[in-house]
């Protein structure tokens, strides 16, 4: 699945300081449903992620009932 959105990206300070972008609730939703086929424990989905001209692998989670983007 192909899925591209904009989004702010905010600081994430806890234990393990991360940047992030919340991904839009309608593609969230998408998200969710997708997830109980692909996800590796505790709702993580695996990703291939860009912004800009940075790539990295990383894994959406749940945060307030919508996906985030974490880089760190």
């Amino acid at each position: 699945m192909d899925l591209e959105f904009g989004g702010d990206v905010w600081h994430w300070r806890g234990p393990a300081p991360f940047h992030v972008v919340t991904v839009p609730e309608e593609e969230s939703s998408q998200l969710h449903e997708l997830s109980r086929s692909v996800t590796y424990g505790w709702g993580m989905i695996p990703v291939r992620a860009r912004i800009g001209g940075a790539r990295w692998t990383t894994s959406l989670f749940r945060e307030d009932g919508r996906c985030v983007v974490p880089r760190s």
